[in-house]
C-alpha cells in the first residue's frame, strides 16, 4: 500500500506499508492508514528538515561548528574557549595562475587543491571551519592537556598528508602550472562561537593563537618552507624538527622561533 503525504511546503512524498496477510489489508486497516498518514507527513517533514539542516551546516560550517549552531548557539557574541591545534594554510602562486587562465580552469584547480587538503585533516579528526580566498582555516580540538601531544600529531599527520598528496596527484601531464601550500601549525586556546552583527553571523575562531598560526603561515611563504611550527608546537609533538631562525611576527612582541618539521 503507498499514500500520498503531503508536507507543508507542498512537496509530496510517499509512504508504505506492506503485510503478510493473505488477501492484503482489511477495510478498516485501510482507513486507519489514511487517518494517521497526515501525522506521519508531520513528523516525517521535521525529521527531514533537520537531516537536511544537519548536512547543510555541516557543508559550510563544519561538523563541530554546525553542532553547536543546531544546539542553540546562534546569539551574536555567544562564544566558548577551547583548546586547539590550529591549521592555516594559503596557495602560492595562486594570483599568478588567476591572472592567465579563465573562471572556470580557476575554480576547477580551487577546488582540487582544496579537496587534497581537505580530505586529510577529516581523516585526522580535525574540522575546517572557513575557506579564506586561496586559503583555509582548520583546528584540531582537544579537551585534555594529555591529548595535546596527539592532536599535535594528527595535525602534522594531515599537513605532510596534504603536502604529499598535492605534490602527487597535481603533477600530472593536464596540469599546466603547478601551485605550492604553505601551512603553519600551532596550539593554544581560542575564542569558537559566532561574531558578527545582528543580522549576519560567522561561526569562526579568533585569538591570539590563530593569529600566531596565520603569521606563522607568512614565513612559510617568505622561507619556501612546506610546512612549519612554533616552538609550543615543537615543546608538545617532541618530534623531529629544524629551526628556520627568529622571526618578527606582526602582532607580537619579540622575536618567535620557527622550525620545520625534518
Amino acid at each position: 500500500l503507498m499514500l500520498p503525504m503531503f508536507f507543508s511546503n507542498g512537496e509530496v512524498h510517499g509512504i508504505s506499508w506492506a503485510i503478510r496477510q493473505p488477501g492484503g489489508f482489511l477495510a478498516d486497516e485501510l482507513a486507519a492508514f489514511d487517518a494517521v498518514t497526515p501525522a506521519f507527513a508531520r513528523a516525517t517533514e521535521i525529521y527531514a528538515l533537520r537531516r537536511t539542516a544537519v548536512t547543510f551546516l555541516d557543508t559550510y560550517v563544519g561538523h563541530g561548528a554546525g553542532a553547536r549552531i543546531l544546539s542553540g548557539s546562534v546569539q551574536r557574541g555567544d562564544v566558548q574557549e577551547i583548546d586547539a591545534v590550529i591549521l592555516a594554510a594559503d596557495l602560492r602562486g595562486f594570483s599568478r595562475y588567476t591572472s592567465h587562465h579563465d573562471g572556470a580552469e580557476v575554480v576547477a584547480r580551487l577546488n582540487a587543491l582544496f579537496e587534497r587538503l581537505v580530505a586529510p585533516i577529516t581523516e585526522q579528526g580535525g574540522e575546517v571551519l572557513k575557506f579564506t580566498g586561496d586559503g583555509l582555516l582548520a583546528i584540531f580540538p582537544y579537551e585534555a592537556e594529555v591529548d595535546l601531544k596527539q592532536r599535535c600529531h594528527d595535525a602534522l599527520t594531515a599537513a605532510q598528508a596534504a603536502q604529499a598528496s598535492i605534490a602527487t596527484d597535481l603533477d600530472e601531464a593536464d596540469i599546466d602550472e603547478i601551485i605550492k601550500c604553505g601551512i603553519a601549525l600551532h596550539p593554544g586556546r581560542v575564542l569558537f562561537g559566532n561574531v558578527g552583527t545582528e543580522s549576519r553571523l560567522d561561526f569562526t575562531a579568533i585569538g591570539a593563537a590563530v593569529n600566531m598560526a596565520a603569521r606563522l603561515e607568512t614565513v612559510a611563504g617568505e622561507q619556501g618552507e612546506d610546512i612549519v611550527v612554533s616552538s609550543d608546537f615543537v615543546a608538545a609533538e617532541e618530534g623531529a624538527y629544524g629551526s628556520l631562525g627568529q622571526f618578527s611576527l606582526k602582532g607580537f612582541e619579540g622575536e618567535r622561533e620557527v622550525f620545520k618539521p625534518l
